[in-house]
């Protein structure tokens, strides 16, 4: 009677159920250490949290910084341009006075070069005695009207410094009140503009740097030109924020009027 040949344990345990490959893995993890285990499990757990950072926190804080930076800075330019036309407005009510006066002396000077010309030019002339009595009471005319336009040049500037006093006091005081005004609103609401620059960097550099350890490909490399980039403008060009900030801090000092008023000139 022939025996019959039992199959080996491998195979009655794969036709069972695949009893070997489970005994291989078990053995596997069986043989590695529990530091190795931890590891794999700590770094399973990295990967996952890396895409929620990501989401839930890098591109807020880059969008969030971005946006304060620019109102940090939009709103600082604003207010110096809302400065800076206010004053225009001031200035351009002085120009306008200023062009007025000047058309009228500019008119009386025109008159008395002529008569000085005509002047000089009948001492030139020579003749016989009644010639030159007849030379001599042009002169005389010329004279008088030279000195009746003297006087009204004279008059005329003085009439020119009452109405600028009076507008100064009346129609321009408004005009330099809301100058005065704008600038020392600038003044203080430029500490807070340069609070919010300064929060909206940090914020888009923390921002900057969860996209840099938390993505890949492209914007992992966009991330890292923008740290580059800040990091040059600090510590390299640092010199442009501190021209930013003196700019910004010397804009609002009133410069000197046209003519002799200004926003920063006292009321008479």
């Amino acid at each position: 009677m022939p025996v019959p040949t039992l199959p080996k344990r491998s195979e009655r345990e794969t036709s069972e159920g695949g009893f070997d490959f489970d005994q291989s893995e078990k053995s596997e993890d069986s043989e590695r250490s529990p530091s190795s285990r931890r590891r794999r499990s700590a770094f399973g757990g990295a990967a996952s949290l890396a895409p929620m950072l990501n989401s839930f926190l890098g591109k807020p804080c880059l969008f969030v910084g971005l946006l304060l930076v620019v109102l940090g800075r939009g709103c600082d330019a604003t207010s110096m341009r809302s400065v800076a036309r206010t004053d225009a407005s001031y200035r351009q009510a002085q120009v306008t006075f200023q062009l007025a006066w000047d058309a009228k002396m500019s008119a009386i000077q025109q008159k008395l070069s002529e008569k000085n010309r005509e002047f000089s030019e009948m001492f030139e002339q020579v003749g016989d005695k009644g010639d030159q009595e007849k030379i001599q009471k042009q002169r005389n005319d010329l004279q008088k009207e030279k000195s009746a336009l003297e006087k009204s040049l004279n008059k005329l500037r003085s009439d020119q410094a009452a109405a600028q006093t009076k507008a100064e006091n009346e129609d321009w005081l408004k005009l330099r009140e809301a100058s005065l005004k704008a600038t020392n609103d600038h003044r203080m609401s430029i500490y807070w503009y340069e609070w919010v620059f300064i929060l909206g960097t940090i914020v888009l550099v923390f921002g900057l740097l969860t996209l840099a350890f938390t993505s890949e490909g492209a914007e992992r490399w966009v991330a890292y030109i923008m740290i580059a980039i800040i990091t040059f403008s600090i510590y390299v060009g640092g010199a442009a924020w501190i021209e930013s900030i003196v700019n910004s801090a010397t804009s609002t000092v009133p410069s000197s009027s046209p003519i002799g008023g200004g926003p920063g000139r006292p009321p008479r």
